[in-house]
């Protein structure tokens, strides 16, 4: 699924043009309360495979709509417009909404929408598995199947994933745990200060 999404907004960035940008406060099109949230991500999952967080690290489909009415009262939110070079009729948009300490960035192609770019340092925000700051460490290596052998073992670890037919890189240094893919299209780094989940940064490559 990343793969694909990856690949459909590399196809947009490609076919497109910038038009213009709004700016809004948890309002605008997304203001209503009619949409159903997804399940909040439950900390009560199996030890995740880095393949399976990597093809889904929300547990669910994040998207404009329900960060709007799940945390619009946390994010003042920017629309950017942009016009499909590929067939004229279409706009597609970039919802950025940010805070004080976090930012998360939602591509819209059409009816399909892909979080792209995150940084988020507020412990409400909670990824698959009950991972979200504030976690130790320890706490934080109990969550992947993987880091079950390579915790304390610092430096650059290649992990098959056969499973997934994809091989990762885990990084393990003193003050941050990185899992990128080998396809170069997802990348997460966990920043830890004094042993604890500070920040999650999130990053989609687009060739």
């Amino acid at each position: 699924m990343l793969a694909v999404l990856s690949w459909m907004v590399a196809w947009s960035s490609t076919n497109c043009s910038k038009t213009q940008t709004t700016d809004a406060a948890g309002g605008g099109e997304f203001s209503g309360k009619a949409a159903i949230l997804a399940p909040m991500a439950s900390s009560a999952e199996p030890l995740l495979r880095i393949s399976d967080f990597d093809e889904n690290p929300f547990g669910y489909d994040l998207t404009a709509q329900l960060i709007t009415t799940r945390y619009g009262n946390k994010f003042a939110l920017r629309k950017e417009f942009i016009k499909n070079t590929h067939n004229q009729a279409l706009v597609d948009t970039i919802f950025h909404f940010s805070s004080a300490d976090s930012k998360l960035d939602i591509y819209k192609v059409q009816e399909n929408e892909m979080l792209f770019s995150a940084k988020i340092s507020d412990p409400a925000f909670s990824l698959r598995n009950g991972i979200r700051v504030g976690l130790s460490r320890n706490e934080f290596c109990n969550k992947f199947y993987e880091l079950q052998r390579y915790r304390n073992r610092q430096g650059l670890h290649i992990i098959d994933a056969p499973e997934a037919m994809a091989v990762y890189q885990l990084e393990i240094l003193p003050d941050q745990i990185i899992i990128s893919n080998d396809a170069a299209t997802a990348r997460y780094t966990f920043l830890f200060v004094q042993n604890r989940l500070a920040q999650i940064q999130i990053e989609f490559y687009l060739d």
